[in-house]
């Protein structure tokens, strides 16, 4: 399983995972009002929307049994998973399935973290609030943004909030394989050795892994946030004034 919060690389990582031969990778099929993104020979049940309602009942109402007869069969491959945002693993909708990835400490855990948690909220609040896009899958795509005013009391709860997530699902899952990760190693130059290490410990031959996912914003926080520095000095005796 993939955790982390919104914002932080999961879909990146998933959709790479999903280019190597010996892994079954699903997307985020715990969206709370429907099944999505169940891949390989569950595809037509996700797409159909009649089969679909069916499939979301049954995964609300056996959380257990769908998650292992569904989102953890192999079809046939090494490594199978999926991604599981703190967001959803949050929600008590979601209690039981939480607490049976928490019992089964045989499941492998691939903790995804933004080394910048500021760097996460702009990209979250652009995509919530801006935009309306989470993906792209060419440069062309790219939004044109000028400049946005980040709130700075709606930061600082969200800023605190995800450091507690992150320590609160670290010690949940402390019985279980687990590789940490940061979105910045994911994208960075060190992209390929991560890569190679993850696939290491899923347990499958390292291989060059693709995704057609692309930054949806490029420009350099000081030159989109109006407000940077007005944060910057807010921030500046806080536990998160690294991040400017």
């Amino acid at each position: 399983m993939i955790t982390c919060a919104a914002r932080t690389g999961s879909s990146l990582l998933e959709t790479s995972l999903l280019s190597h031969p010996d892994i079954q990778s699903h997307g985020e099929v715990y969206d709370p009002n429907r099944v999505s993104a169940l891949r390989g020979r569950y595809t037509a049940l996700v797409q159909d929307e009649d089969t679909n309602r069916t499939l979301t009942h049954f995964r609300d109402k056996n959380q257990t049994a769908f998650l292992y007869k569904y989102v953890f069969d192999a079809q046939g491959k090494k490594a199978v998973g999926l991604k599981l945002k703190h967001e959803e693993l949050f929600l008590p909708k979601f209690a039981e399935t939480r607490e049976a990835i928490r019992r089964d400490t045989d499941i492998k855990i691939i903790h995804l973290r933004r080394d910048n948690l500021f760097d996460r909220f702009v990209s979250w609040y652009l995509a919530a609030k801006v935009t309306r896009i989470t993906e792209i899958h060419s440069d062309d795509a790219r939004p044109v943004i000028d400049f946005i005013e980040i709130p700075i009391k709606e930061c600082h709860v969200d800023l605190d909030r995800s450091a507690a997530r992150y320590a609160f699902f670290q010690k949940m899952f402390q019985h279980h394989p687990i590789f940490e990760v940061t979105y910045e190693d994911l994208t960075g130059e060190r992209r390929s050795e991560t890569l190679d290490a993850i696939q290491e410990f899923l347990g499958v031959e390292p291989r060059e892994l693709t995704s057609k996912l692309r930054k949806v914003v490029s420009k350099d926080l000081p030159s989109l946030v109006s407000n940077y520095h007005e944060l910057a000095e807010y921030f500046s005796n806080t536990q998160h004034a690294r991040y400017f």
